[in-house]
């Protein structure tokens, strides 16, 4: 639902589907990243949902190995949950941690996963794009997201019934997507201080365990706890004194599989560490007090705005444009006019391996199709040899006419934010799909596509005009919410088939 991050910790598919049911967390942002669930990696760059991925040194473990008494797995994990279960406050600076060696540089990628409480019902969450406060009597938050105007404005207010639960945290669609679809999921320190069963979520049931040897993380001695989930084994460091969890490694190389399987990248991990957790917190009322703009638009159900489209040049011929071959010869736009062409610009990196497959795969039946064009343009700088890039392809088994943007084209003349991006010409060499982002759909949907184009279909115009209705729908939308009582907001957030992305469609089905 929420499209709006940036993608790892939200990682929300940023492919921005138009024309299809569209949308993957990004277009750097995607329209509304952390939305779409730990499924499909795509872009490294918007992998993290706050902070761009830089250079960095990894975090080091303390060597010496903690004197702890030992203890058994299970009982490690109850102890850790009934610290939770009686606590009367905590706080964190909880952070959502991507590290990984590419190329023999360290990068780090980290979103907010924070937790501070007054327990039973103060409590301010900064997960991902979002911030949640509660004073004990309302309940108020906002979704961060430059490309709508931090969603119009749109502050979510209600009261409290209540005690605050679990119920009402995450009774809001919209707000619930964006608190726990990110990377490192739903903020486990609010299970652990209010579920029943706070691991639950997270790990099988009956879940094997065992424990590690103890080590030291953050200047704690800590006991580690392996259990079993259903993605893969989750490491628990539970410290030694207050069984408070300080830090959980989340099974990498299976919520990540394409940057597990790049030869490229090495040393893999993503954990959230619970920097300075502790049950004796100093909070004060500013803590759990709520800040907006007098112009802020007070609604009691977060409304999603339409998701902006990811270009100008639907339905427009763009300025002349030249690519080139390996061995120098010249592809304009002249060249490919009276044909639909598609064309997919990539680089080396792994997350474009599944869109440039799926290419692959409707090439190999319309190869033979004289009124068709398709080609992979590479965006490799030319220290990048031809025979790299070549090497790439056929790694990934892709048989693709390939092409060079050797003068930027793409970025400068065509506005692509980053790769993979496609772009589908009509035979008058007008704009008619913009999708950026991976596709894994792309060999069922494409085909559609191309045979709609074909019949004479302007998907271009259909994207517009749907954008414009969509428009219209989400300000009848928002006025309804900010007029609306707790019980009828409830009932104000829109409904479609796709509810991760909200974005624009054009219906597919051949005429």
């Amino acid at each position: 639902m929420v499209a709006m991050m940036s993608a790892f910790l939200l990682i929300a598919k940023t492919r921005v589907r138009w024309a299809v049911q569209t949308n993957m967390n990004a277009g750097y942002r995607p329209p509304y990243p952390g939305l779409t669930a730990i499924t499909t990696l795509l872009v490294i760059s918007t992998l993290i949902g706050c902070d761009q991925a830089q250079t960095t040194k990894l975090a080091e473990i303390s060597t010496s190995v903690p004197t702890m008494p030992e203890e058994d797995a299970t009982s490690l994990l109850r102890k850790m949950e009934r610290a939770y279960r009686n606590a009367e406050s905590y706080s964190d600076r909880g952070r959502v941690v991507l590290r990984y060696r590419e190329r023999g540089d360290i990068r780090s990628d980290e979103a907010p996963l924070a937790v501070a409480t007054r327990l039973p019902s103060e409590l301010r969450v900064e997960a991902y794009y979002s911030v949640v406060v509660c004073d004990g009597e309302r309940l108020q938050a906002r979704i961060s997201d430059d490309s709508s105007n931090e969603m119009s404005g749109q502050v979510l207010s209600r009261e409290l019934d209540g005690e605050l639960t679990l119920e009402q945290l995450y009774d809001d669609p919209t707000l619930r997507e964006a608190m726990t679809n990110g990377m490192g999921g739903q903020p486990l320190q609010l299970d652990l201080l209010h579920a029943e069963d706070p691991l639950k979520s997270l790990l099988a049931e009956d879940a094997d365990c065992r424990t590690l040897e103890p080590a030291q993380w953050d200047g704690h001695d800590c006991h580690r706890v392996v259990a079993a989930g259903a993605e893969g084994e989750f490491v628990f460091w539970i410290d030694g004194v207050t069984h408070v969890l300080r830090r959980l490694d989340y099974p990498a190389a299976t919520l990540l599989p394409e940057l597990a399987q790049s030869a490229s990248i090495q040393d893999l991990s993503l954990r959230v560490e619970f920097r300075d957790a502790t049950f004796e917190p100093t909070l004060d009322d500013a803590t759990f007090g709520f800040e907006f703009n007098a112009d802020a638009k007070q609604v009691q159900a977060f409304v999603l705005p339409p998701q902006p489209l990811p270009t100008d040049l639907f339905g427009i011929r763009p300025a002349e444009f030249a690519l080139y071959g390996l061995q120098g010869s010249k592809i304009g736009q002249e060249s490919l006019l009276g044909k639909t062409a598609v064309l997919i610009w990539f680089n080396g990196h792994p997350a474009c391996r599944t869109t440039l497959k799926q290419l692959g795969e409707v090439y190999a039946t319309r190869r033979d199709d004289e009124r068709l064009a398709f080609y992979v343009v590479s965006t490799d700088p030319s220290s990048v040899s031809n025979a790299q890039i070549a090497a790439t392809l056929a790694s990934w088994k892709v048989d693709v006419p390939l092409l060079r943007d050797s003068d930027a084209c793409g970025r400068d003349l065509l506005g692509i934010p980053w790769t993979p991006t496609m772009i589908v010409f009509d035979d008058e060499g007008n704009v008619q799909i913009f999708e950026v982002g991976a596709n894994t759909d792309l060999a069922r949907e494409l085909p559609t596509i191309l045979d709609r184009l074909r019949d004479g279909d302007d998907l271009a115009n259909e994207i517009l005009a749907d954008q414009e209705d969509q428009k219209a729908k989400y300000d009848q939308l928002l006025k309804a919410a900010m007029d609306s009582s707790d019980s009828a907001g409830s009932q104000l957030v829109p409904t479609s088939d796709d509810p991760v992305s909200g974005l624009p469609r054009a219906e597919l089905e051949s005429r």
